[in-house]
């Protein structure tokens, strides 16, 4: 086969032909050997001899095991291009080897290229999409045959299985897109890029002046030399228009790089570069690039609200109907995190006027269909009802409008509602008084019941629909009147979809399968006509609409329990002396207790503070010395919450109530207790919580006062049955009193009348409650007076006490004896076993910390422990290397890098792990960049990225590290050298 030398620059001296190889069956039975692919491309070295791969499982097809291998060769030109057409007319592997000088003896098995391809000339290929190849081939007209076993070609569908999977390996193993566009599995071919050096580096260099817009495009001699004359066409796109489309020429000078200039008046959305070479009477295109700019940066701020988890009777079953390995996905499917967000504009300055116009024709789009099967689909592994949720909550993500017309709207529909983050209105069209069900059955429940459970449905959990402007509106009548279902999602671009749905949501994909039917544009303008009209108010009744739930209720008017009582309180002298709180407190404990404590309580509310505060500490000292005041008490917290309101919650709307949500943090263990992010709530527990429940307010404020252990027990039963509450806690009365308790809690922290609370809970059996004690040490730490180390020690293990102590260190607290801590923090450490050390340090250089906490942090905790013989400064730097070297060089990093630079200074250990683990990088990086066939920028950067990352913490190390050893700073020679090459972070 001849080739043409002029595609082939005078500086490549090698090629390299990379064969992959087929083995049916086993290796100790007689497998057959064929090539699916192999490729010419340039090297920048030669070997003695062919070197391959082991073989991997590709697949099982027809009975029969399939592997995969792969064999390269590199050598002198003439040589590669000699093997590449032996194989190519038949010869085998080991024979064209040998015919070229070059060893096979490492190969254990022969193979040939099957015939039956056609020759492809040379042309010019963009395989890559941005990267111009000189490529020619031999094409295998039947790919297929590779898989042929037996004489027999496998079944359509483990065919196609088969060549899936084969691109796959080709496409890992190459960088070329053999998965997605490059159809070229079984050709035997050359790829050139002209335009690069033999590593793959570019020879054209293109930027523009940020402030002129002018264009620049620079040749490197390396392209250019020899040629008679360099064209240039630049062609410019701005405001959707091209602005510039010319033709440049320059005769280029041997050993110097040549450069066109072009202005431009507008900044480009893109720029379009083609170089053509002459020589003699051959004019020769070598490099085809586009370049896109921004113009226009849209960013989002948002507020992300907490995660909401919904349980139902649908998601129980679909979860019931799915293997144990797919279960996890109705957790996530269950799930919705709201956000609310705004969106903001950047526009380059200079951009044409033009562009300002708005947009009057609006494209017709295309259909985008959807399918979803019933049940479980044992062959996809799917769940209709999982998917179609996912694809209805993926749609409906940020609309500003949905509207839905479904006959059979109820619980499961409701769940779908609830389940998305629809930032607009969202209007149902149900028909409630249906005498159907959603299979066409006749309903036996009453006209009336499938509204009452839409309604209590979303009375009961306002968690989930209290922020969603949801509007339903129900037709009138027990006949059918509504048929289809339709489903529009109305975006903040002013695109509107439309979808008709095969099924109800309520019963979607439960006995046959889902088929969603996008809406064309024409079609949609004349079915929201007829939906318009189906849909005036005159026609159906609203039953729910989103704005009636800020109406006030009328079920608070009676905030006294016992109106008598609370006269003949009135009537009493004041300020109450202990005399008659005396005779108050028999009289509560005498009859009527519970509606007593409750207008008590209201009394309490609407004095004056200093009379609250001498009445607080009396009544609580009398109670302390009152077993049964206190039962009273702890009963009237733990029974009465959830009675009829003033005495209870039930009833009561929520008038100025403050939900603080104190209570989610006794689901927390104790780890996850003391943390940073909980610091601050003791400080803001007290701002702004009011509500006229004051009955049980200070009920918890006066056993607080008078018992610290029943305080404790009573917090401990509120959690048990708050735990045990799967559906939304928050609108439970329960949820409510454990509020205001631990609010109540927190107060007596910040205003000083708390006791002994701190010091029971610190040693109490259970580590939540344990773990509000740290939280309220912490709190008292901030004072500069307060002695920390006697209550520290009343924590058992070690193990709290230093992450009791960690917190407060890295806190934002001002007024912290920080020394005394980090004094704390050695002894504790010292005491500690090793492994907890060592751990403990990853934990600090892991967190989102300021760098110089860290250090100090090091400083005073960890070089006494290395001076002190405790810890071995060796060990300590390769713990910190192999653990956090991967996290910090991989291409997003979770955690700074600056960290660990900083730990291997101060600790000034060996370095010999972090040598090891940069060797095996830049190995595994020099693997990557010869796997890739062709390169281009994008292919390089990915697969330099994470050496991109190593060099620039070896940078910071070498720079600070006191003495850097000789094979490190070789490694990091190499580095810079290989990235270099490929031309990253370098001019040209």
């Amino acid at each position: 086969m001849s080739y043409n030398s002029d595609l082939i620059k005078p500086e490549i001296k090698h090629l390299s032909l990379r064969l992959f190889i087929l083995r049916i069956g086993e290796d100790k039975n007689n497998p057959i050997y064929r090539i699916a692919y192999g490729v010419v491309s340039p090297s920048d070295h030669a070997m003695e001899k062919a070197t391959g791969s082991d073989f991997s499982k590709l697949g099982s097809y027809d009975n029969k095991k399939i592997y995969l291998a792969s064999i390269s060769i590199c050598s002198e030109i003439e040589s590669i291009l000699g093997i590449y057409e032996a194989l190519s007319i038949g010869s085998s592997l080991k024979e064209s080897l040998r015919r070229y000088g070059i060893s096979n003896d490492n190969l254990m098995y022969d193979v040939e290229y099957m015939r039956g391809g056609v020759p492809v000339p040379w042309h010019k290929a963009n395989i890559l999409g941005n990267q111009l190849s000189d490529s020619r081939y031999i094409c295998m007209l039947e790919p297929e045959t590779l898989f042929k076993i037996d004489g027999y070609l496998l079944e359509q569908e483990e065919l196609d299985d088969a060549m899936r999977t084969l691109s796959v390996k080709l496409r890992e193993a190459t960088g070329l897109p053999f998965d997605t566009s490059y159809d070229h599995i079984g050709n035997l071919e050359i790829l050139i890029a002209p335009d690069q050096d033999i590593y793959g580096r570019s020879l054209v260099k293109h930027w523009q002046d940020k402030e002129s817009f002018t264009q620049h495009v620079e040749l490197s001699s390396k392209l250019t030399d020899g040629a008679d004359l360099v064209t240039v066409n630049i062609k410019l796109t701005a405001g959707g228009v091209i602005t510039i489309d010319t033709l440049l020429s320059d005769k280029p000078n041997d050993n110097e790089n040549t450069t066109f200039s072009i202005p431009s008046e507008y900044p480009p959305q893109a720029v379009e570069i083609k170089i053509w070479l002459t020589k003699s009477s051959e004019v020769r295109l070598v490099h085809l690039s586009t370049h896109h700019f921004i113009g226009e940066i849209c960013f989002s701020l948002g507020i992300v609200q907490s995660e909401i988890h919904i349980q139902s009777d649908w998601l129980k079953r679909v979860r019931g109907a799915m293997p144990k390995h797919k279960k996890e996905l109705v957790d996530k499917a269950s799930s919705i995190q709201r956000t609310r967000s705004e969106s903001h504009h950047r526009i380059n300055k200079g951009l044409p006027q033009w562009l300002k116009r708005k947009v009057t024709i609006k494209p017709i789009e295309r259909c985008d269909d959807a399918y979803f099967p019933a049940g479980w689909d044992c062959e996809t592994q799917e769940s209709g009802s999982l998917s179609f949720l996912e694809w209805f909550k993926a749609k409906t993500k940020g609309a500003k409008s949905v509207f839905l017309q479904d006959p059979y709207f109820e619980d499961v529909a409701l769940s779908f509602i609830a389940l998305s983050d629809i930032q607009g209105e969202c209007i149902i069209l149900t028909q409630t008084d249906l005498k159907t069900n959603t299979d066409n059955t006749i309903s036996m429940s009453g006209t009336s019941q499938r509204k009452a459970k839409i309604l209590s449905l979303i009375k009961d959990n306002p968690s989930l629909y209290g922020s969603i402007q949801l509007i339903i509106r129900d037709m009138p009548g027990s006949s059918p009147k509504l048929h289809d279902r339709y489903l529009f999602i109305g975006y903040d671009d002013g695109r509107c979809e439309g979808y008709m749905l095969s099924n109800s949501l309520q019963g979607a994909t439960k006995k046959s399968p889902l088929l969603i039917t996008r809406i064309g544009t024409p079609v949609l303008v004349k079915v929201k006509k007829h939906i318009a009209k189906l849909i005036d108010p005159d026609k159906v009744e609203t039953i729910y609409h989103y704005s009636d739930r800020t109406s006030s209720s009328t079920q608070e008017g009676k905030e006294i329990a016992d109106a008598d009582f609370y006269d003949c309180l009135q009537a009493m002298n004041h300020p109450l002396d202990p005399d008659c709180l005396d005779q108050v407190l028999n009289d509560i404990l005498k009859e009527k207790t519970t509606d007593r404590i409750s207008t008590f309580g209201y009394y309490l509310a609407h004095i004056s503070d200093d009379e609250l505060l001498s009445t607080h500490q009396v009544m609580g000292a009398r109670i302390a010395n009152n077993p049964k005041a206190i039962e009273a008490l702890k009963s009237f917290i733990l029974e009465h919450h959830k009675s009829s309101f003033p005495i209870g919650f039930e009833g009561f709307s929520g008038r100025g109530y403050r939900n603080n949500h104190f209570p989610d943090i006794l689901e927390f263990s104790y780890h996850k207790i003391i943390h940073r992010n909980h610091t601050h709530l003791i400080d803001n527990s007290y701002i702004g919580f009011s509500h006229p429940i004051w009955g049980m307010e200070y009920a918890c404020v006066l056993l607080i006062r008078a018992s610290a252990q029943d305080t404790i027990d009573a917090l401990k039963q509120l959690r048990d049955q708050l735990v045990s509450i799967k559906t939304d806690k928050t609108i439970t009365s329960i949820y409510k009193i454990t509020n205001t308790l631990l609010c109540m809690i927190f107060n007596s922290v910040v205003f000083g009348w708390d006791g002994d609370l701190m010091e029971k809970m610190l040693i109490d059996g259970n580590d939540w409650c344990r773990g509000l004690g740290a939280l309220i040490l912490i709190y008292k730490a901030n004072d500069s007076n307060f002695d920390i180390k006697p209550h520290l020690e009343l924590l058992q293990s070690h193990d709290e006490r230093i992450t009791l102590c960690n917190t407060i260190i890295f806190s934002s607290e001002q007024n912290i004896k920080r020394d005394d801590i980090y004094d704390l923090l050695t002894e504790e450490i010292k005491e500690s076993d090793i492994e907890y050390a060592y751990k403990n340090i990853l934990d600090i250089l892991r967190g989102y910390y300021p760098l110089e906490l860290q250090e100090t942090y090091i400083r005073k905790i960890y070089e006494p422990l290395i001076q002190d013989g405790r810890l071995d400064r060796d060990i300590l730097s390769r713990t910190l290397t192999e653990s956090l070297f991967d996290e910090y060089i991989q291409s997003e990093p979770k955690y700074r890098p600056d960290a660990l630079v900083m730990g291997l200074c101060l600790i000034n250990g060996s370095l010999k792990a972090l040598q090891e683990k940069s060797q095996k990088l830049l190995m595994e990086t020099e693997r990557k960049l010869n796997r890739l066939i062709i390169k281009d920028h994008n292919n390089v950067f990915q697969a330099c990225a994470a050496l991109k990352n190593l060099r620039s913490l070896l940078e910071r190390i070498l720079a600070e590290y006191p003495c850097p050893s000789s094979e490190l700073l070789n490694i990091n020679d190499k580095i810079q050298s290989t990235l270099r090459r490929v031309g990253i972070g370098t001019e040209l």
